[in-house]
């Protein structure tokens, strides 16, 4: 018996997303990484995953299980110069800002619309998120743009 759908589904949904178009360019990590390794568009998953299981019949030995799998967005944006500072820094917060939240539709799509991933669960959707822009670190009109997000994850654990 499988202790957890865990790990099949962090596995099956960042094979999932490393081949969809729209994240041709986004390096995914089924596990936390050094802000460094995320590079200038990044994905990584489960930080810290509390999992609650309850039987799923009386005299049974499957397993209905719930968990939440934390995940974060990184987008460093370079600024392009425009028409004065002002322009430049919301034109670089709008490009970070934008494709960051490009990247989490391609998440909460995948979520949506991939069959395969109803064999590792039943239901796994993006239930809350906090935005957060920030200053480039390297460039002073550079910007970055983080979401923050949390995949909501119902399962049965089958011996």
């Amino acid at each position: 018996m499988a202790a957890t759908t865990l790990g099949p589904f962090i596995d099956a949904l960042v094979a999932a997303l490393q081949v969809r178009p729209g994240l041709a360019r986004v390096n995914i990590f089924g596990c936390p990484v050094d802000p460094e390794d995320l590079g200038s568009e990044g994905i990584e998953f489960a930080e810290e995953v509390s999992i609650e299981q309850a039987p799923a019949a009386m005299m049974s030995t499957a397993k209905e299980e719930s968990y939440a799998v934390s995940g974060s967005i990184l987008v460093a944006a370079a600024a392009a110069p425009l028409s004065s500072p002002v322009a430049t820094v919301n034109g670089a917060a709008k490009v970070a800002r934008d494709r960051c939240l490009a990247i989490v539709e391609e998440v909460t799509d995948e979520l949506a619309t991939n069959d395969t991933m109803s064999a590792t669960v039943r239901d796994a959707q993006i239930v809350s998120m906090d935005v957060h822009q920030a200053m480039a670190p390297e460039a002073q009109l550079g910007r970055i743009c983080w979401a923050e997000f949390v995949i909501a994850v119902k399962a049965r654990v089958t011996p």
